[in-house]
């Protein structure tokens, strides 16, 4: 079933604004300083005509105290009138307002309801419902009928599935390219890389909704994960994964390009190993470069494959993922 990502203007590149990979662009910084004000400093200062005498500034000598008189002694206290500091002060009124001790506390959101065919799912099957979840076969719903024809009804368990797929934990266990699982918590098929792709961008647009964070380096770090662990070339890769969504395109471009300057990198420095005839430390210390870092830059340009023709993306792939809704519920 195809999954719809709907864009966000905090997901979408700031304008005239680096790449994400590049690090964060000074037009987002300014924009926020802006907004919090951090750029301007006011001042309300008072300001005195010229000329003018202030008592401030006569000379101390000058001021006289002020002869106020005798002062009016006042009749005795009032019957119950509590001498100051020998009793605790009342209220002055009834149904004054109490001390913040005293009030009572509010009353609590009561909890959102948990869907009860997946309360009992999670109890049957804890490994694939539970508080970890793991991508389903497609074609679970025919299973789990099959498995237990009088436990759920139809309507109730494809209401219950499509619930559980489009959560989440669900989506996350997705992005991490997981095997899908049958009902005895087995892998039995890989996950289709499209889906892996599509529930990628989905749990960072609800962290983003959720945080209100710049997700989008953090996002292409996951995306240039994916490309590497795919073993793709850059360019079949971004015919499988791509939406028709502009925002998350414009991501996957950078992404796309930054993994195109890498690749010459690597070649090159693959080049100029091999020319050395040396070992991949003495190469690395030759040039004072980390050999861990060279053995991988060597790694990557050994592996990249040549591009190759793909078939035209399916209606999964260039739909964008908003509501994704797993295969896994279908009837």
């Amino acid at each position: 079933m195809s999954i719809t990502f709907n864009a966000h203007p905090l997901l979408a590149p700031a304008r005239d604004s680096a790449p994400a990979l590049g690090g964060a662009p000074s037009a987002m910084a300014s924009a926020l300083a802006n907004a919090l004000g951090l750029g301007q400093t006011a001042t309300t200062a008072a300001t005195t005509p010229a000329g003018t005498d202030t008592q401030a500034d006569r000379p101390t000598q000058e001021r006289e105290p002020r002869n106020r008189g005798p002062r009016p002694t006042h009749g005795p206290r009032k019957a119950g009138r509590p001498v100051g500091g020998d009793a605790p002060r009342t209220h002055a009124r009834e149904g004054a307002r109490p001390p913040q001790g005293d009030r009572p506390a509010r009353p609590q959101r009561p909890a959102k309801p948990t869907n009860p065919v997946l309360l009992k799912l999670s109890e049957i099957y804890p490994a694939l419902f539970g508080e970890v979840a793991l991508p389903l076969k497609r074609g679970v719903f025919q299973d789990l009928m099959a498995a237990h024809p009088e436990a759920f009804d139809k309507a109730a368990l494809k209401e219950a599935l499509g619930q559980h797929t489009r959560g989440t934990r669900y989506l996350k266990a997705m992005s991490e390219g997981l095997a899908r699982h049958d009902l005895q918590g087995k892998p039995v098929e890989a996950l289709a890389l499209e889906h892996a792709y599509h529930a990628l961008l989905e749990v960072f647009k609800r962290r983003h909704a959720r945080t209100g964070e710049d997700v989008r380096a953090t996002l292409q770090t996951r995306m240039l994960h994916m490309l590497d662990s795919s073993g793709l070339h850059r360019d079949d890769f971004a015919q499988r994964v791509r939406t028709k969504d502009e925002a998350a395109n414009a991501l996957l471009d950078a992404v796309l390009s930054h993994a195109a300057e890498r690749a010459a990198k690597d070649e090159a420095l693959n080049r100029a190993h091999a020319a050395s005839g040396m070992s991949v430390e003495d190469f690395a210390s030759s040039y004072g470069m980390d050999a861990a870092t060279v053995a991988q830059s060597l790694a990557r340009a050994a592996l990249v494959p040549l591009p190759v023709v793909s078939a035209p993306p399916t209606s999964t792939a260039t739909e964008a993922p908003s509501a994704l809704a797993d295969e896994a519920c279908s009837s």
